[in-house]
Parts: C-alpha cells; sequence; structure tokens
C-alpha cells in the first residue's frame, strides 16, 4: 500500500518531532499518545513512537478501522514506510 490511512497534519508532526526530542533527552525509548474523537475526527487515533538501533518508529493505529501506518523517522521529518489494515 503506498498511501496512508490516516493523514498527519503538520501540527500532529511538530508534536512527533518535539516528544521524539524529549525522549532523547530524558533518555527515554518509547512514548505513546492518543487523539480522541472530536466532530472533525470521528475516531480514535493511538501514536507509539518508539527507539530502535538506528532509527526512530512512529506507528499510528485506529483501531476501530483497525489500521495502521509505519514510519521512520528520519532527519527532521517522518518518513512513511507502509500501512496495514487487519
Amino acid at each position: 500500500m503506498n498511501k496512508t490511512y490516516y493523514e498527519i497534519d503538520q501540527e500532529t508532526q511538530n508534536i512527533i518531532l518535539e516528544l521524539q526530542k524529549k525522549c532523547i533527552e530524558l533518555d527515554l525509548g518509547n512514548i505513546s499518545f492518543q487523539y480522541y474523537p472530536t466532530k472533525a475526527r470521528m475516531e480514535e487515533t493511538e501514536f507509539y513512537l518508539t527507539e530502535y538501533k538506528d532509527y526512530w518508529e512512529l506507528v499510528v493505529k485506529q483501531r476501530w478501522a483497525k489500521t495502521t501506518d509505519i514510519y521512520r523517522i528520519e532527519g527532521s521529518g517522518l518518513n512513511y514506510q507502509y500501512s496495514e489494515k487487519n
């Protein structure tokens, strides 16, 4: 699949990159947060940021839709890898 299920807006991307910086500063290997449903977003969305030996990975899950998008953080941006639908 070449298209994400969840489109990450610029504000969310900035939050993710700032959280990654804070994780590095505090020596945390992972962090997660979620967006609750709103009028604009009908579904809860979960974000998991994990440090691996050579890179950071971001997993974006929408449980109700049963979708997952996987990114790598490279430099100062998100690099989309692939998506899954369960």
